[in-house]
């Protein structure tokens, strides 16, 4: 039962979960992530690739922190921990602070951060 409600927590993140969503930072640069259950979380494997070659990797592991009530998470890449922290869900998207997705409808979304702003578009 406990687990089932994680999950129902978790629900802000269904819409992206099974699927890999492509965006471009710059022209010829894509970053794509893929997201799937994992366990009782979710996870986000993302590659920046460059000319056809994967120039940067990292992972984000989502869950559900009981205590705060909100989605928690964890950003990693090769070189190991980055960042975490909780995420707030509204209507729109899902803020994480240094970063914000925004819903563009059921198959893109927009990702904000440092006054970049990326449209990411669902692949399959």
């Amino acid at each position: 039962m406990l687990v089932l409600a994680m999950m129902l927590d978790l629900a802000p993140l269904d819409r992206l979960v099974g699927h890999c969503w492509r965006g471009e930072l710059k022209p010829g640069e894509f970053d794509t992530h893929c997201f799937d259950r994992n366990g009782t979380g979710v996870r986000d494997h993302h590659e920046v690739v460059v000319a056809g070659r994967t120039v940067y990797w990292g992972e984000s592991d989502f869950s559900w922190d009981a205590t705060a009530g909100r989605i928690a998470f964890a950003y990693r890449n090769a070189g190991g921990p980055v960042t975490s922290g909780l995420a707030t869900v509204s209507p729109e998207g899902i803020d994480f602070g240094h970063v914000q997705w925004r819903w563009d409808g059921d198959t893109a979304y927009v990702m904000l951060r440092e006054g970049a702003r990326v449209r990411f578009v669902r692949t399959d």
